[in-house]
């Protein structure tokens, strides 16, 4: 244990950067779990609390360093922020949230405490804090799981059941991660099932349509091109099993809405899509500064989100609002797709996968901009793209002697 500290703080020179290193550890983790366990109930408060402490520890670390400066990223950033701000200002008819503010601020820490020789224990402290959600959200809804009622969409005392089900999304996807590197692969592919057969409980179709992009991208990664024939009949063998499961009658109420969705009965798919055309015609009529946080919510019919991050987006801060928020996506991507173009695709290539598509995909079905957790993985996917030791080091994770790009 006494090595594992000492490999742990090798790169804190002093007590004082050690202290806080570790008090920042700790109060990033219960930030984490105090995100996914008490957002919907009064203990919400106590997220303030851990992450008041987490940025305290991490500014006094930097000063103590001397290893402050404002990213690119970071201005990316506080420009989307003060294009809310505006937004605000000119609707003044428009909510008033500290939402915009608090996340853009987890970006903002998080983009100076995570770094090359902390980010892998930064994946282990977030997969716990999944794991214990995942132990948590058992526990509680233990009757409707040991029954086998999937009847009844279940996870609304954490939050809506969306939002578990993304929570889940990105359990899977540290999953699948730690499994490729092969050590106790079988051993991360458990809670991987466990966050698979939740969805389903929670009801949320997009998110079981994500697992399925990252289960693939998985197989492929995993056996590479030159044996594609073997994903591609585990793919099948896969989906006739699932085909099969879903005739079982405990998921016919999960079977019936998927298969409402693909014969475009579905009610919900309908009034998503009226929701779509008129954020689009509230985007039109106000392209540049949109109409202020919530906005679609506020003027739409019946006060709903658009259930798409996009059209939600361009609605409520126009062009430049979309853009800015999307950058902090899209240009990880770009610069990793030209890392690839230069190097050979190793480790750190699957893992920017299995972070970047579910915060791409999830864009699709809700309005993500407002999720702490994005915010979270985007700074990690910023991490993982501007430093180059991580993204062209297959040893990244256990070599200290790295360059990291000022970006």
């Amino acid at each position: 244990m006494k090595a594992i500290v000492q490999v742990f703080l090798r790169n804190e020179n002093t007590k004082a950067t050690k202290v806080f290193y570790l008090l920042g550890f700790l109060s990033f983790f219960l930030m984490c779990l105090t995100i996914l366990l008490f957002s919907n109930n009064s203990l919400h408060l106590l997220y303030y609390v851990f992450f008041a402490a987490f940025a305290i520890c991490t500014a006094v670390r930097c000063v103590l360093k001397k290893q402050f400066s404002l990213y690119i990223r970071d201005f990316i950033a506080l420009l989307f922020l003060l294009c809310v701000t505006v937004s605000k200002i000119l609707n003044p008819s428009s909510a008033f949230s500290t939402t915009p503010y608090s996340v853009v601020a987890i970006y903002i820490v998080c983009n100076h405490f995570i770094d090359r020789n902390n980010f892998n224990y930064i994946l282990y402290i977030m997969h716990l804090a999944f794991l214990i959600f995942l132990i948590v959200f058992v526990i509680y809804y233990r009757n409707n799981i040991l029954a086998l009622d999937f009847q009844a969409r279940i996870g609304n005392f954490f939050q809506n059941e969306n939002t578990v089900g993304y929570y889940f999304v990105y359990g899977f996807s540290l999953c699948l991660w730690f499994s490729s590197k092969k050590k106790f692969a079988l051993l991360w592919l458990i809670p991987a099932f466990a966050d698979v057969l939740m969805i389903l409980y929670t009801g949320s179709r997009s998110s079981l349509l994500i697992v399925i992009v990252l289960t693939i991208v998985f197989l492929f990664s995993l056996f590479r091109l030159k044996y594609w024939w073997l994903p591609t009949i585990i793919m099948i063998s896969s989906a006739i099993i699932i085909i099969m499961l879903l005739n079982i009658p405990a998921l016919s109420s999960f079977s019936s809405r998927i298969s409402k969705l693909l014969s475009g009965d579905d009610t919900s798919l309908l009034e998503r899509m009226m929701l779509l055309k008129e954020g689009l015609f509230m985007f039109v009529s106000k392209p540049l500064i949109g109409w202020g946080y919530n906005g679609m919510r506020s003027v739409s019919t019946g006060h709903l989100f658009a259930h798409n991050n996009f059209v939600q987006l361009l609605a409520d801060f126009g062009i430049f609002g979309f853009l800015l928020f999307e950058s902090l996506l899209f240009l990880p991507i770009i610069k990793m797709i030209g890392g690839v173009k230069k190097r050979a695709l190793n480790e750190p290539v699957f893992l920017f996968l299995s972070l970047i598509i579910p915060l791409f995909m999830i864009q699709f079905f809700y309005a993500n901009y407002q999720l702490k957790f994005e915010y979270i993985f985007l700074s990690i996917v910023g991490v993982l793209t501007y430093n180059r030791s991580i993204l062209y080091n297959n040893n990244a994770f256990r070599n200290v002697s790295c360059y990291e790009c000022n970006i």
